[in-house]
């Protein structure tokens, strides 16, 4: 017989223990109680737990666009996100970013909590470490030229349950880890082997090379498996939404898109028919192709937000003080929207602001402003080489094909990620021009 007593008896345990970790995690830590002078869209008891609440039932599938309503109520300041167990102090000016991307670089880290996200999908790669770890793996590069969405305490117990998507990703990165290790494997034991017949030239050697020599370890498959996979990772997504975005603004301009194609009728007529490829001054010529495409890319910033944790105890450049630890967040998105950062007509798809008018040429604009490749020390090491990539595909399609989307350009909006993509499918029709 069922004791209703007893049931009774754990439903208030089970209200007390739910309302007593509510109330611990609305309790200020020291990194909030060091801001709190700082503007938030909740005040009060409960602010975080209320704000919670509401960003999750009304907010979360806009939540940039939240994000930017926030910086137009408070103008442009420092304010404070309040979300429970992940708050953080949000910054939209392009003179903060430069501080904290590049003048106090080194107080402003990936920190522990992103890179233990991260590490399933990416391991000890230079998307998701700091120090050294990091330093290597980008001057080895340079030389030679996930969800956030979830508590945290959510998806760590799936991974530990091994459940649900946690499941799913264990089974694919042992998959994946596993091809990758092999092709590491064989190319260190070529790079050993082909010695004598002069020095190799693919991704796995150059870090295989560069830590023979260097004071990290000796060469590790899994670490090295590690870089590579970021490399590659960061390359793969990034570029392939980057264009997906374009072909829905040129729906969305069709006046934009018939200027393209007449640069393209005048620089490359014979692209149209497939028979020769374009050289790399010829691509460089296409002037107005690659403002649209930095336009695209300045409103459909792959990386919406980049996360930053204070190192150690420090000051913004406009006397916010932050305590270490402290949660520190820059939306490109919100940049891109912004009048104090980008003019008065910072909204308006324009691609002839990449244009200076008096020459025809290019204009400069500061990483700061604009930081969809990230700026200072991280700038994206294959960002010369991800433009060219996106002009010459880009160039080759649009010569040949018309893509109309089966949506309604306008309709077509973000889903909430990592990174900036499409909510549902991009369909289009594809015609020959």
């Amino acid at each position: 017989m069922l004791d209703v007593t007893s049931l009774v008896s754990a439903s208030s345990v089970s209200a007390a223990v739910l309302v007593a970790l509510l109330t611990y995690l609305s309790i200020p830590s020291v990194q909030q109680r060091a801001v709190r002078q700082l503007p938030a869209p909740f005040t009060g008891w409960f602010a975080e737990l209320r704000s919670t609440i509401v960003v999750m039932q009304k907010h979360s599938p806009r939540i940039y666009d939240w994000l930017l309503d926030n910086c137009r109520d408070f103008q442009g300041k420092p304010w404070r996100m309040q979300v429970l167990g992940r708050p953080a102090t949000i910054v939209v000016s392009s003179a903060t970013v430069e501080h904290i991307l590049k003048t106090q670089f080194e107080s402003f880290v990936k920190g522990e909590y992103n890179s233990n996200v991260m590490f399933d999908v990416l391991g000890q790669g230079i998307i998701a470490t700091d120090g050294e770890l990091w330093a290597h793996q980008r001057r080895t590069f340079a030389r030679h030229a996930l969800s956030f969405q979830q508590p945290t305490w959510l998806w760590q117990l799936k991974k530990r349950l091994n459940l649900g998507v946690e499941k799913q990703l264990a089974t694919d990165m042992k998959l994946i880890n596993g091809v990758v290790e092999q092709i590491v494997l064989r190319s260190m034991k070529e790079n050993s082997e082909d010695l004598a017949t002069g020095p190799r030239r693919d991704l796995v050697s150059l870090f295989v090379d560069k830590m023979s020599s260097s004071e990290l370890a000796t060469a590790n498959p899994t670490l090295i498996r590690d870089m590579a996979l970021n490399f590659i990772a960061a390359g793969r997504d990034t570029t392939s939404q980057a264009m997906s975005w374009f072909l829905v603004m040129m729906n969305r301009y069709p006046n934009v898109l018939a200027r393209v194609h007449e640069e393209l009728q005048t620089h490359l007529p014979q692209l149209k028919e497939g028979k020769t490829a374009p050289s790399m001054g010829e691509i460089q010529a296409l002037t107005y192709l690659e403002a649209v495409l930095k336009e695209s890319l300045r409103l459909n910033a792959v990386v919406p937000v980049k996360t930053r944790i204070t190192a150690t105890d420090t000051t913004l450049d406009d006397g916010t003080f932050l305590k270490q630890g402290t949660r520190v967040v820059i939306s490109s998105y919100v940049l891109a929207r912004m009048p104090s950062v980008r003019g008065d007509d910072a909204e308006t798809f324009n691609p002839d602001r990449w244009i200076d008018s008096s020459t025809g040429k290019l204009k400069e604009v500061s990483a700061f402003q604009f930081p969809v490749f990230l700026a200072g020390p991280r700038t994206c090491l294959g960002m010369k080489f991800a433009l060219m990539e996106m002009k010459i595909t880009l160039a080759t399609l649009l010569s040949r094909f018309e893509f109309r989307t089966v949506r309604d350009p306008f309709a077509i909006t973000y889903k909430a990620s990592t990174t900036l993509a499409i909510n549902g499918s991009l369909d289009v029709k594809i015609s020959r021009r």
